[in-house]
């Protein structure tokens, strides 16, 4: 069964007790990422750039069924920042178990999240296999949707500018449910 196939089945599929959370981390920079934007004929528009660099790190896990999300913003995409989206995935199910979908990036194979895992009984991890595409993962959807309305053509003078307006971002998605993993742009 590919990886694509069984996402779908997950997603037409509940089981009573259970929630499928998919996980996974980006980066976000200062400088603009860019993406086409519409002008009145004769007129460019302008995308400001800087020579400024930083980047935060934004970890991000979304209950397939609920659509409810969760976040973390970072410095870094270290296995200790990774642990605090894993807390707060398990206090909001306490008394369910959690499969985690998870491709196989570095900080999901570190010691200290492999220690975690073995200690949260309730947590049990799905790993996409290497080969699958970004697509496969419903949470890529959210990234996309979060790059048009946070990164794409807009410049920040600092770090914590970047991640106030993630926030914000991750507050306003909240509202829309499973319409995040459909990657729909209400």
């Amino acid at each position: 069964m590919t990886a694509r196939r069984l996402v779908s089945r997950l997603q037409r599929r509940r089981k009573p007790g259970w929630r499928v959370v998919l996980l996974d981390e980006c980066h976000a920079r200062l400088f603009p990422t860019r993406a086409p934007q519409c002008a009145k004929r004769g007129h460019y528009p302008e995308i400001p750039l800087s020579d400024r660099h930083g980047k935060c790190a934004v970890f991000g896990a979304a209950d397939l069924h609920s659509g409810r999300v969760f976040h973390h913003l970072a410095r870094s995409l270290s296995g200790a920042e990774q642990l605090v989206l894993l807390e707060q995935v398990a206090a909001a199910y306490p008394d369910e178990r959690v499969l985690q979908v998870w491709d196989n990036g570095p900080t999901h194979r570190n010691r200290r999240v492999q220690e975690w895992l073995a200690q949260h009984q309730q947590v049990v991890c799905f790993w996409l296999p290497p080969y699958c595409g970004a697509d496969v993962n419903p949470i890529e959807h959210c990234w996309r949707w979060f790059r048009e309305h946070v990164t794409h053509n807009h410049l920040f003078e600092s770090v914590e500018q970047l991640m106030d307006a993630a926030h914000e971002f991750f507050r306003e998605v909240a509202s829309h449910g499973p319409a995040v993993l459909r990657g729909a742009r209400e």
